[in-house]
């Protein structure tokens, strides 16, 4: 059976905030389809694999002016809406950096979300449902082994993350992947999604990333999230 999401091809249809609310509201996951292209993604994931991290074991609060961060996360997280765990990179790219990774990539994104949201600020601050925001741009990796429990989006920091795609199941990696619980049933989305999609869903809707295995010499499953962290 098809699960059921909706797919906004900007190359078909006109987007915009009442079409956007609209759609999630009904379907509760949202796919904007060739907004970017897989070259856009591909060509700043295989620079980006190239440099050096130095991953930190804490991180601390986010604030303005924080420097980017990499570290592995592997702790449980309890919260009362979700208890999950996850094996993942994630590496902080925050915008008031010197960074130049994916920086193009995620101003056309930020861009592309507050047209959506109707937020006008082009300001490191800015307010969303009347309340001052600033964002969180991210990379995700999951490496073999690498998973993200079933939870919800759902926290008080936190509002609207918007998920660029930047992998290709059986290119970059064999088995696993990113997954919905749609009719009561938790799906793998992997063969319906492209490199470059931008995911969208309803805070309520479980999801995750079931367990990534990989064949020898693929690299694992990156996406690119952009978040709003409340201050």
């Amino acid at each position: 059976m098809f699960p059921t999401f909706k797919i906004l091809d900007i190359e078909k249809e006109k987007i915009n905030n009442k079409i956007y609310k609209d759609c999630l509201k009904k379907y509760k996951l949202v796919i904007i389809r060739n907004f970017f292209t897989k070259k856009e993604i591909t060509d700043q994931v295989d620079i980006f694999r190239r440099r050096k991290v130095k991953l930190v074991k804490q991180s601390g609060n986010y604030f303005i002016g924080k420097k980017n961060f990499s570290r592995f996360d592997k702790t449980k997280i309890i919260n009362k809406f979700s208890t999950y765990s996850r094996n993942q990179y994630l590496h902080t790219l925050f915008s008031w950096n010197n960074n130049k990774s994916f920086k193009i990539i995620f101003n056309k994104l930020i861009k592309l979300r507050n047209k959506i949201l109707n937020i006008s600020s082009k300001k490191y601050v800015f307010t969303y449902k009347k309340r001052k925001f600033i964002n969180i741009p991210k990379v995700l990796h999951y490496p073999n082994d690498g998973f993200l429990d079933k939870h919800v989006d759902f926290n008080y920091d936190n509002d609207s993350n918007f998920i660029i795609v930047a992998s290709q199941k059986n290119l970059h990696f064999d088995k696993g992947g990113l997954s919905y619980e749609i009719n009561k049933k938790y799906t793998n989305l992997e063969d319906f999604l492209q490199i470059g999609d931008i995911i969208c869903n309803d805070y309520k809707i479980k999801h995750g990333v079931k367990k990534i295995k990989l064949k020898k010499g693929q690299i694992g499953r990156f996406s690119l999230v952009l978040s709003m962290h409340q201050i």
